[in-house]
């Protein structure tokens, strides 16, 4: 939930009112989140589910004054932290990623071909990137200017997507990146090649980053996890191995979005690097996944919703 339909914090937002202080946290609602899922839920091709990291009890307390009745009646179902899974790259021992094979399993109707997940953390949906749609973060500073005009473009372009009713979501994604329909600096197109230099270009920054190279067996395969604000870490969890850096300004697409960006470019299995060359093995065959980056966790209808429906789903996480 925290970044993508609210923020939460232990410090309240200077010239903000609340909608929930509980357990010494103040809840804000995203600008423009009532109506936004009023119109998914309205439209009759989603169903639209809050996907959290947080225990139950607590989502449903957030849900409560966040949303009013009416809109909590739009909400098909709550996932809370026992539908995820320990994020094996995450920094803290409570990071989690979106458990996605057993909500599949769990909610009969529901598949990866009509499945939508929204968020402001590519990250929670690394092991389904296809289906992830990367929503601007919500902090502080939007609390403070009330910002609603991401919701109202994702809306449009989500909308539109339930109008050609696909059959596989992933797909209509792929062919109709949704970057243009969030907020922050979108990247430009450029060529394959150029995209593969950017990509060495992160590398090299490893040259700052607090470790020494000459510690890392030379050819060990690093996995890129843990974007955000330009900060990245590589890591190897069989070596005991984690190294940080910080990505060059013009790799740079928006914050939390670049490991998505890097990971759809090459392909999660097939990021690495040669240590003893800081080369980054890229395949530009890879490179038609790029902008299939995304953002709240959305679950597609059920059976016996109209045929190729997807199901969008704000969700988040809290920190």
């Amino acid at each position: 939930m925290n970044g993508t339909i609210c923020y939460r914090s232990e410090q309240a937002v200077s010239g903000a009112t609340p909608d929930l202080y509980v357990r010494h946290k103040y809840y804000y609602a995203r600008e423009g989140m009532h109506e936004f899922v009023r119109a998914l839920a309205g439209c009759g091709a989603f169903e639209v589910c809050v996907y959290s990291s947080m225990m139950e009890h607590n989502v449903r307390a957030g849900l409560d004054a966040i949303f009013p009745r009416d809109v909590r009646q739009c909400i098909s179902h709550v996932l809370d932290r026992r539908m995820n899974k320990p994020d094996p790259h995450g920094e803290n021992e409570w990071d989690t990623v979106r458990d996605m094979e057993r909500v599949w399993a769990s909610l009969p109707g529901f598949g990866p071909e009509r499945t939508l997940l929204l968020d402001n953390e590519a990250r929670k949906f690394q092991d389904t990137p296809r289906n992830g749609i990367v929503v601007p973060e919500f902090g502080a500073s939007e609390v403070r200017t009330r910002k609603g005009g991401t919701l109202k473009e994702l809306q449009s372009c989500l909308l539109r997507l339930a109008k050609h009713a696909p059959a596989d979501v992933r797909d209509y994604l792929e062919a109709n990146p949704p970057g243009a329909c969030t907020a922050g600096p979108a990247k430009a197109p450029s060529a394959a090649d150029d995209d593969v230099a950017s990509l060495v270009a992160a590398v090299d920054s490893l040259r700052v980053a607090p470790v020494s190279r000459a510690a890392i067996p030379a050819g060990t395969a690093l996995h890129f996890v843990c974007v955000e604000d330009g900060q990245f870490v590589m890591s190897n969890a069989q070596a005991g191995i984690r190294v940080r850096g910080t990505l060059p300004e013009r790799v740079r697409l928006q914050p939390k979005m670049d490991f998505h960006m890097l990971e759809a470019l090459v392909g999660t299995d097939d990021l690495s690097i040669e240590v003893d060359g800081a080369k980054l093995k890229a395949w530009k065959e890879q490179r038609a996944q790029h902008g299939e980056a995304t953002a709240a966790s959305a679950c597609t209808p059920p059976a016996g919703a109209p045929a190729g429906a997807p199901a969008g789903a704000p969700t988040g996480d809290a920190k």
